[in-house]
């Protein structure tokens, strides 16, 4: 035996106002419409209420425990279909249609480092619906389709007089769009849009980084009597740029040889700005960095990036066995010269000790 009061969630002392809002509460969650897996709960729902909102069933309930299925389908509400209620109370809360929006297009470019630095102009063409020009967007002479009564769409209503399932489907007669065609507009076929090349000129946002995007309302598709889409435009970088892009961080590599490493370097860099010079101490640690603040890329609301410069081992060179000599013999010097310096620092050592002595 169902427990009608359990079904609501009131008590068996609960108020007819108090049954009522519990069962609007519980249609509107379980509703088919809104929850598709909750038709037997609603159906239950509308069974308890139309039990327990009735004065004569609810004392045949309470008293015996059970009640008269026909009676219940003949008058839950008062003699009303339950479901009646609350399509009212659905119809009232409803809200109202939105225009509808063109289509976003997406459209992607590739730029360099320094169209972003300096914040450059770029010109996009590409296709979009423009509203027909020849019929303003209406794609012709129209009247209001008396299938759906120029709504478009039609309500079809399943079910018993106890639960009906009411199901919202485009309309047969107009495929949904609630006129019929008295004389279509022969440049847009009834469409009232046709595509056409467009060309779009922006400048590259100076703090943007590849891989995002930037959107442009109303550069989009249009639509008949609706709101015209957005333009989404991709920024890609172009493969062999001068630097590499680390965060606000331009990154350069400086090639050295294993001379420049031992004698020292003055580079010049290139730079967007203009070249810059940089001097490489001798004997270098070849894994340090060196940065030049507020060289990298421009940012907005912070502080500008750094231009970092790399170093990396340069081991292809074309040495001759002229040069080899010529390394060989400084080689040589140099050890020679080790040697004497260390001889001379023990012969001093040696010394020492005999004076202390």
């Amino acid at each position: 035996m169902k427990n009608y009061y359990e079904i609501l969630g009131v008590s068996k002392e609960a108020t007819q106002e108090e049954i009522k809002k519990s069962y609007r509460k519980l249609s509107l969650k379980y509703h088919p419409d809104k929850n598709p897996d909750g038709e037997a709960t609603f159906k239950e729902i509308s069974e308890a209420y139309g039990v327990l909102s009735n004065s004569e069933k609810k004392a045949q309930y309470d008293s015996s425990g059970s009640i008269n299925f026909e009676d219940l389908l003949r008058g839950g509400f008062g003699g009303g279909n339950p479901f009646d209620a609350f399509q009212s109370h659905f119809n009232r809360n409803s809200k109202p249609q939105r225009p509808k929006k063109g289509q976003t297009i997406g459209v992607t470019i590739g730029v360099d480092l320094e169209d972003i630095y300096f914040s450059n102009k770029k010109i996009i063409k590409y296709k979009r619906e423009q509203l027909c020009r020849s019929c303003d967007g209406s794609g012709g002479d129209w009247h209001s389709c008396d299938n759906c009564g120029g709504s478009g769409v039609k309500q079809v209503v399943t079910g018993n007089s106890f639960v009906r399932n009411i199901r919202t489907v485009k309309c047969g007669k107009c495929g949904g769009m609630g006129k019929i065609p008295i004389k279509m507009c022969m440049s847009c076929s009834g469409n009232g849009t046709r595509t056409v090349d467009e060309i779009f000129e922006f400048r590259v946002p100076r703090d943007i980084r590849p891989g995002e995007r930037v959107n442009y309302p109303t550069f989009g598709n249009q639509v008949p009597n609706g709101i015209t889409g957005d333009l989404l435009v991709g920024i890609e970088l172009k493969p062999n740029q001068r630097f590499t892009l680390q965060g606000s961080n331009l990154i350069h590599v400086q090639h050295l040889t294993p001379l420049e490493i031992i004698l020292g370097k003055e580079c010049v860099l290139p730079h967007f700005d203009g070249d810059v010079k940089i001097q490489i101490p001798p004997l270098v640690d070849i894994n340090k960095r060196f940065s030049l603040r507020g060289k990298g890329m421009k940012l907005v609301y912070d502080y500008d990036g750094d231009l970092v410069v790399e170093l990396q081992l340069d081991s292809n060179l074309n040495i001759t066995e002229s040069h080899r000599e010529t390394l060989e013999k400084i080689n040589n010097e140099l050890k020679q010269s080790s040697d004497e310096v260390n001889e001379s620092e023990v012969t001093n050592d040696k010394g020492k000790e005999t004076k202390d002595t």
